[in-house]
């Protein structure tokens, strides 16, 4: 798989030196869509209302299930096929900063695991 590079801060699109698109492939582009993905919104895309994470329902809320939520994360990573297994996977919700800090790691097709963390506000 090729895709449009984008900056692992920003999501910005990165250029080359030249101005020119800059793509991802192999590896590098599995951790790219992993990323997407978590970051998706369910109902966003509106050529696929169906895909994404609700957030809204499950996240966005005064008390969040983390049960619930740790069962939509694992699903939507496990869903993509160059990912063979969940290695380690650990999410915790701060109600007083609203904060929920994600972290997992994921064997691939690639024999090179995915580290993943990330901090989302919520």
């Amino acid at each position: 798989m090729k895709d449009i590079k984008l900056d692992p801060i920003t999501h910005d699109i990165v250029l080359g030196p030249d101005g020119n698109i800059c793509f991802v492939s192999g590896f590098n582009a599995l951790i790219q869509k992993t990323k997407i993905r978590l970051f998706f919104f369910l109902g966003e895309w509106y050529l696929d209302t169906s895909k994404g994470v609700d957030y809204f329902k499950n996240v966005y809320v005064k008390k969040p299930n983390s049960n619930l939520i740790d069962n939509m994360i694992i699903i939507t990573i496990l869903e993509d096929k160059e990912i063979v297994s969940l290695l380690e996977y650990n999410m915790n919700i701060d109600n007083g900063t609203r904060q929920m800090l994600l972290h997992f790691k994921a064997s691939t097709i690639y024999n090179e695991p995915i580290d993943f963390t990330e901090r989302y506000l919520i």
